[in-house]
């Protein structure tokens, strides 16, 4: 009997995640491709193959099987038709399956595993392809196109929407398991939370934000955090598949625990619950979970301190080495393009990890009504910055933004403080008369404020922290944790 690296990924997630503004749609993709490396465990299971699971991440799992070699072919189909059967959830997916033979060298083994996975992908189609045995109508409630992705055939109607087929039970999937997500990774029963972005961005029924917000109502936040340097540690350092094991799961329970730990700090907080038809709904949204990414949706008042408190409580380490994250926040309406704003907020990660990955840097983007960035964001963020700064000098350590909240609750209290005044200094910086900013500064007396003198310890001096503190002084106002 032999020995092989079995290795499964859902692939294209485009095409299955964010090809949809649909949530519930975009909730159920994402748990396809989190949930589908678990189900290839219970074929392995049902098979009675002797295994082992070595790692899994947030669409990817890597298994040592034990087998004949025939055995091995009857497993890689046994997978293939049980994913891609017409009744299983994970037909509306694409992925890729290999093996490859234990030769005792797991570096070269894992490394050749998933560059054949690589290969399968390129040779593959990108998406799903609707069953041809169920076949399309001609118009579907008046519609020929699906009313939710636009681009696949309309099949059957539901909330007065043509859809097709493939979108329909993503939908149907993502509203079902919506609950279900939280108690498998917590083991908390009973909560619950908010369906749409709408009832996560909006003041309640209750009225009790509802004068609190101001134009902060409707408005959410996107938080994307990506592992620095994952990849390299698990290249370097897990040279054994019992290592890349004990990798995994520092990573693992790190998350779980984190989240469990959020739970309990917001499960009861006002600020963070929506009193709607008489139930408790949670403003929270996953969108991405596992591996070294994570992404969530809240409310736009809560997303500065989500990401401080995950910089605070989330310190991980493996084989004596910390092990950080980037970060990219985006501030938005609710209703925009939640596929164009999780790519910014990648993008805005990407631009903290050129910033250094030994420390968790953040890099956010405030976007008002329905502004968008365009294909440049680096020259989109230079023309927000005042002649004389660099765009690097926006982003900001990950572990200071909890202290960031108290210093600019100080500021707001303080009765001298003229936010009329702040405006004035950073329009004079953008004019780029230098002395005329200094002399407000100097007139105004922020200078000789503790508080700002603390700000910009952590964002700069002049006008960085006064650009910083103009363009977050609405989303820094209602946090209270």
């Amino acid at each position: 009997m032999a020995a092989y690296y079995l290795r499964v990924e859902c692939v294209n997630l485009d095409n299955l995640v964010y090809d949809t503004n649909d949530l519930s749609t975009v909730r159920g993709g994402g748990l396809i491709a989190l949930h589908l490396p678990g189900e290839v465990e219970k074929v392995l299971d049902e098979n009675k193959i002797d295994f082992e699971t070595i790692a899994i991440g947030a669409s990817w799992g890597l298994f040592h099987v034990c087998c004949g070699d025939r055995e091995l072919e009857g497993i890689l189909e046994d997978i293939n038709n049980k994913l891609s059967s017409q009744s299983s959830i994970y037909s509306a997916a694409t992925w890729v399956l290999d093996a490859v033979e234990d030769s005792g060298d797991f570096m070269h083994d894992r490394n050749q595993v998933k560059a054949i996975n690589r290969w399968r992908q390129m040779q593959s189609i990108c998406l799903a392809l609707p069953d041809p045995a169920k076949k399309a109508q001609s118009y579907v409630g008046g519609k020929a196109v699906c009313e939710v992705d636009f681009v696949r055939p309309a099949v059957r109607i539901q909330n007065n929407k043509a859809m097709s087929e493939h979108v329909f039970r993503r939908r149907e999937h993502g509203r079902k398991q919506r609950q279900k997500f939280y108690e498998i990774f917590t083991g908390k029963n009973g909560l619950k939370f908010t369906n749409d972005l709408e009832t996560l961005a909006c003041a309640d029924d209750s009225g009790c934000l509802k004068s609190e917000l101001g134009n902060l109502d409707g408005k959410m936040a996107v938080v994307y955090l990506d592992g620095n340097g994952f990849g390299k540690i698990q290249q370097d350092r897990c040279g054994t598949r019992e290592e890349l094991m004990a990798f995994n799961k520092v990573i693992t329970d790190g998350q779980k625990e984190f989240l469990v730990r959020l739970l309990e700090k917001i499960q009861d907080n006002p600020r963070w619950v929506n009193k709607r038809n008489g139930e408790s709904l949670i403003r929270l949204e996953t969108l991405l979970w596992g591996g070294d990414e994570l992404m969530w949706v809240v409310p736009a008042w809560q997303g500065w301190w989500l990401l401080g408190y995950f910089f605070k409580h989330a310190r991980w380490n493996f084989d004596g080495e910390e092990l950080t994250h980037a970060a990219g926040l985006v501030f938005c309406h609710h209703k925009a393009p939640i596929h164009r704003i999780k790519n910014l907020a990648v993008e805005l990660a990407h631009l903290a990890k050129q910033k250094g990955k030994h420390t968790g840097y953040v890099a956010y983007q405030v976007l008002e009504s329905f502004d968008h960035t365009g294909t440049d964001l680096a020259g989109f963020r230079k023309l927000r910055c005042p002649a004389g700064i660099s765009v690097g000098e926006l982003i900001f350590p990950g572990k200071d933004m909890l202290q960031v909240l108290d210093l600019v609750k100080e500021i707001k209290n303080d009765q001298d403080f003229s936010r009329r005044k702040l405006h004035q200094i950073v329009d004079s910086a953008f004019m780029g008369e230098s002395a005329r900013m200094d002399k407000l500064i100097e007139k105004a007396g922020f200078d000789q404020m503790g508080p700002i003198q603390k700000l910009a310890r952590i964002f700069g001096k002049a006008p960085v922290c006064y650009l910083h503190l103009l363009e977050l002084w609405d989303y820094l106002a209602m946090e209270e944790n």
